[in-house]
């Protein structure tokens, strides 16, 4: 890092335009999509268990942290919007 602060982006200004409305539009889209399909999954596993959707909730953050770290990490833009899609999906 420079001593004035900041950290340069590989990215250029028209790629991060892009790669931010490709984030909000997917995370919306995948977040409507899991909400209705997630309460689906916890309706059916509450008659089942009365811990259901705590245990549901559960492991999908353990499959939400790695995903997400993974594609904050990665060099493509193209993998990490398809990496973001599984949290946006698990967390809604």
């Amino acid at each position: 890092m420079r001593a004035t602060g900041g950290h340069r982006s590989r990215l250029r200004h028209e790629d991060r335009e892009f790669l931010g409305l490709a984030i909000g539009l997917m995370s919306g889209l995948a977040g409507m999509v899991s909400a209705y399909l997630g309460g689906k999954l916890a309706d059916r596993q509450v008659a089942k268990n009365q811990w259901g959707v705590a245990t549901q909730v559960t492991v999908c953050n353990f499959l939400a942290v790695p995903t997400y770290t993974a594609a904050m990490l990665i060099d493509t833009a193209t993998v990490a919007l398809a990496l973001l899609t599984i949290p946006s999906s698990a967390t809604a």
